[in-house]
């Protein structure tokens, strides 16, 4: 089955550059268009695609709280961010709230599509020339205890369910508590497990509790 993309940007001329290239290079199929972040969120809801290219610089709704939005409402959306600055700080928390790839917008349209289905099998992708600038930037600039650790590279639904799985509830509690299926329950939980480096539910918890997290009253 063809992808279904949503193309986000305030310039109509990239957008339909874009669109006319995609279609031609390959079977995915351009199901809508946006000129800024709140339309992409209105449009993700009624159109409901696979794939999100999602500009940084948005109007009315940047593309960091457009991502956060999108990937809170409908996390099975996969959302690559599109910049034209290889000294974007955004990166970071971008990939916090959930954006599955984080390019430049001057790479070629056979390396995009590419991409684009390397993320649909499950990777992250990032622009070298942005990974390492950035990840240098951040090194020097941030003190020790500033440095992003491993519980802030998950989500705020990831953060969510993590605590949830802490106090020792099930995956379907946990669903009704936060008003999710228990299949993204299980996705979520998932992502926790790579993003942590952890192998079991019980790891889970003992991270929680061991990075502060949670404490024991709380599951009381």
């Amino acid at each position: 089955m063809s992808l279904r993309l949503l193309l986000c940007d305030d310039h109509s001329l990239f957008r339909q550059g874009l669109k006319t290239l995609i279609e031609l290079k390959s079977d995915m199929i351009i199901v809508g268009e946006a000129k800024n972040g709140l339309e992409a969120i209105e449009k993700c809801r009624i159109l409901k695609p696979d794939f999100v290219l999602l500009d940084i610089e948005m109007p009315k709704l940047n593309g960091i709280e457009t991502v956060k939005i999108i990937k809170n409402e409908f996390p099975d959306i996969k959302i690559i961010i599109l910049t034209i600055s290889e000294k974007d700080l955004n990166l970071y928390q971008a990939l916090k709230y959930g954006a599955d790839g984080y390019l430049l917008k001057n790479l070629e349209i056979e390396e995009l599509v590419k991409l684009i289905y390397d993320v649909e099998a499950g990777q992250t992708v990032i622009s070298p020339q942005i990974a390492g600038k950035v990840l240098k930037e951040l090194s020097d600039v941030l003190t020790p205890e500033e440095k992003p650790s491993k519980y802030q590279t998950l989500t705020d639904r990831e953060q969510e369910v993590l605590q949830l799985v802490a106090t020792g509830i099930s995956n379907k509690q946990i669903a009704e508590r936060i008003n999710i299926s228990e299949n993204t329950v299980k996705k979520h939980l998932r992502n926790i497990l790579h993003k942590l480096q952890l192998k079991s539910r019980s790891e889970i918890i003992s991270y929680a509790y061991s990075e502060g997290i949670i404490d024991e009253n709380q599951n009381q």
